[in-house]
């Protein structure tokens, strides 16, 4: 009887160690959804909140497929959710959920952003604010105006002088950088998703047309910053 209750302590001791390491991981690392979670029900649309922790992300798509912006929503949460998998991104269709032909005439695309179970970011009709042929870079610009997207981390370069980390001097200009080379990235893996999802109506000429207008944007950004440089107004950019 004894040896059976200290068993049933290891067990449990055993068993607590594990959570508490489970934990830990989770909140070193944060769980990862890095996909587009369809739901299929109210059912579904309740658990996709009440599953998660306090601290999670989750924003729902609210879609019918013959509805403007539709898919080009579908396309942007699909790029979205590689570049922010700490955030969970989910669709359902506004008949699978029995919202009434009046909220679907009018408030699709509609996108909610919840936290904690509170609906802290409530989008109808995007299309209004970003029109029918939108793109990735577009809907994040919206989500960060509103703070309702979580900070990325960058990776700042540092140099080691005399024993401590220091900032390097360019540090501004690599951050500036960075930003450009992570919306051209949101820009490509979108071209990439429109010619392998099938069904993904976003047309590759208006991407295209939209990553020359980036990639000019860039470039006169970076003979300004070039200029600057030369004429010894900033002295950041490396020579």
């Amino acid at each position: 009887m004894l040896q059976e209750e200290e068993d049933d302590e290891d067990f449990l001791q055993h068993y607590r160690l594990q959570r508490i390491e489970e934990m830990r991981r989770q909140l070193c690392h944060g769980k990862r959804f890095a996909q587009v979670y369809e739901l299929n029900s109210g059912e579904d649309f309740l658990e996709a909140l009440d599953r998660e922790d306090q601290s999670i992300l989750v924003m729902i798509h609210i879609y019918e497929p013959d509805v403007p912006g539709c898919e080009a929503m579908r396309g942007s949460l699909m790029c979205l959710a590689q570049e922010y998998p700490l955030v969970k991104f989910c669709s359902v269709r506004s008949s699978a959920i029995s919202t009434s032909a009046l909220f679907k005439e009018s408030a699709l695309p509609a996108l909610l952003v919840y936290k904690g179970g509170d609906l802290i970011g409530n989008f109808v009709r995007v299309t209004d604010q970003l029109g029918e042929d939108f793109f990735a870079v577009d809907l994040e610009a919206l989500l960060q105006e509103y703070g309702l997207l979580p900070d990325k981390a960058r990776i700042v370069p540092k140099t080691v002088r005399n024993g401590a980390i220091v900032q390097n001097n360019h540090d501004d200009d690599s951050l500036a950088i960075g930003s450009w080379l992570h919306t051209y990235s949101l820009l490509v893996h979108q071209t990439i998703e429109a010619e392998r999802v099938p069904g993904l109506q976003v047309c590759p000429f208006l991407l295209m047309r939209k990553l020359e207008q980036f990639l000019m944007t860039i470039h006169c950004k970076w003979d300004d910053m070039m200029n600057l440089h030369q004429t010894g107004h900033m002295g950041g950019l490396p020579k």
